[in-house]
């Protein structure tokens, strides 16, 4: 069972699944169904008039996508600076490193026990995808969050339909990607906010901790959790 510590708020159908646990409200545009041993800590509205977080979304990207090509080898380590890149690859065991900033991207792919570590001491880090989020099982991110700092400091556009968070991963921030299937995997945990076309939450996954936007999960048309 997944299980989500505040809101679940969607503009479509909400079913939450088998034994799902949410401990705050869930707001739904149209119905609520709870499947066997599936519970809300909050209030459960159904037909509610839900407003899309859009105007969050698109308007303000700040980097046009498109540039070199950045690929991190196995085991390897790398600093990069906010800027505007084509697609990034890091491979097994690789850690990458980013600093407060905007960053751009034609696509995202993290191998298995990849690391992202973000430095946050001066300001926000904010990353534009244009296709593809793929982190794959036990990527683990962390950042360096200066005093009043948390999971809101970190902000995830994905223009693009996918967006995956592997099995038994850590990870930070608010991932916005309107047109997406995303997916929380397996044993993961996400100390942030999701939103998406469908939000899917597999068996043992978390979300927990600072949303964005006072949300958790905010989805079009929801999988789950």
């Amino acid at each position: 069972a997944s299980t989500v510590t505040e809101d679940v708020i969607s503009i479509g159908k909400i079913d939450l699944k088998q034994d799902a646990k949410v401990l705050g409200k869930v707001v739904s545009g149209e119905t609520v169904k709870l499947e066997k041993g599936a519970t809300v800590g909050g209030t459960i509205t159904e037909r509610a008039k839900v407003v899309p977080l859009l105007e969050f979304y698109l308007p303000d990207l700040q980097l046009a996508f498109g540039g070199q090509k950045v690929t991190v080898g196995k085991t390897q380590t790398l600093s990069l600076s906010p800027g505007s890149y084509g697609a990034l690859k890091a491979e097994q065991g690789a850690t990458l490193k980013l600093s407060s900033g905007n960053y751009a991207f034609d696509e995202i792919a993290i191998e298995k026990d990849g690391r992202i570590h973000m430095d946050l001491t001066q300001g926000l880090i904010v990353i534009d995808v244009k296709e593809k989020v793929d982190l794959k099982d036990n990527v683990q991110m962390t950042a360096l969050v200066p005093a009043g700092g948390s999971a809101e400091d970190i902000l995830v556009r994905v223009v693009g339909s996918t967006v995956t968070l592997g099995k038994a991963g850590s990870y930070l921030g608010t991932f916005l990607a309107p047109n997406a299937n995303v997916t929380l995997e397996e044993g993961a945990q996400l100390n942030g906010a999701l939103y998406g076309q469908k939000v899917d939450t597999k068996k043992g996954a978390v979300i927990d901790g600072a949303p964005a936007f006072d949300l958790l999960i905010w989805t079009v048309n929801p999988k789950a959790p």
